[in-house]
């Protein structure tokens, strides 16, 4: 989060996120986080103190989860389309003492004894206040997140990242991706899986812009339409996915692919087919 501070110090109009017809820059989108930072903290967040966040995809979810690592504390991603058996089990395994989430959610999810719950319908998502960044109240050594595994073998389990994790694992990532303030990085995967943070910090940090996929998985036909829409320069997608889409849009004969410059594919083996479109 200090890093991302720094960038919004340097660039403070510079676009840094896109989502659905909302643009916010990383002014607006740093005092935002800010202001949720600051309320946090005085419901006694702080190192080591784990928040839920379920929140729909959106722009209060990127502010959400930036507003927890200023105040100190750790994050844990809900997904409130789980089962509440599920989404039960996850909230007493980690223990939260917070959880953000909004309105219309307020039904899907469990009853929450002793968990303090805050609605972020309201967030200032246009940043127009000026929100100062609290200071720093945290090492590398404290919790950044923890992230629940599929729970395929067994109940799920909570996987605890530091900070001097997520924050390495950034800046490692950007060097890969070889991102510069000119790109525009699809975040695609969901927040409840370790390809949502790669998708997301190493551009925050370096004044790249962050455009990111609504609540709707986007068919072949939305996935291009949004390419031409958002222009955006980099994506990074699992090896089924990206399949279907070169299958479709081989079928199209579509050759015009706007600015994208680089398209990472991953998570299982690539068959010939794929490799050659």
């Amino acid at each position: 989060h200090q890093l991302f501070e720094r960038q919004a110090q340097s660039t403070p109009q510079a676009l840094a996120l896109i989502c659905n017809d909302l643009a916010l820059s990383y002014r607006q989108l740093n005092a935002a986080a800010n202001e949720l930072a600051h309320g946090l903290i005085a419901q006694g967040v702080g190192p080591e103190v784990l928040v839920g966040i379920a929140v729909e995809r959106s722009a209060s979810m990127i502010i959400s989860l930036l507003a927890v690592l200023k105040a100190g504390g750790a994050y844990v991603p809900l997904d409130p389309d789980y089962p509440q058996e599920r989404l039960t089990w996850m909230i007493e395994d980690s223990g939260l003492s917070v959880l953000l989430t909004q309105q219309s959610l307020l039904g899907r999810l469990p009853s929450l004894p002793g968990v303090q719950i805050r609605c972020v319908d309201d967030l200032d998502v246009r940043g127009t206040l000026n929100a100062l960044n609290p200071p720093c109240r945290t090492t590398g050594s404290n919790l950044a997140y923890v992230m629940f595994t599929s729970g395929s073998t067994g109940r799920p389990k909570g996987v605890g990242i530091t900070q001097a994790a997520l924050t390495r694992h950034a800046q490692v990532a950007l060097e890969f991706l070889g991102l510069t303030p000119q790109d525009r990085s699809l975040q695609f995967a969901t927040f409840n899986f370790d390809a949502f943070v790669e998708q997301l910090y190493p551009a925050l940090i370096c004044g790249a812009s962050v455009v990111l996929r609504g609540p709707d998985l986007w068919d072949s036909a939305t996935w291009y339409r949004e390419l031409l829409d958002k222009q955006f320069t980099t994506s990074d997608l699992t090896t089924t996915y990206w399949n279907m889409l070169a299958k479709d849009f081989a079928a199209a004969g579509l050759r015009d692919y706007g600015a994208l410059r680089q398209v990472i594919v991953g998570g299982e083996a690539m068959p010939p087919e794929g490799v050659a479109a």
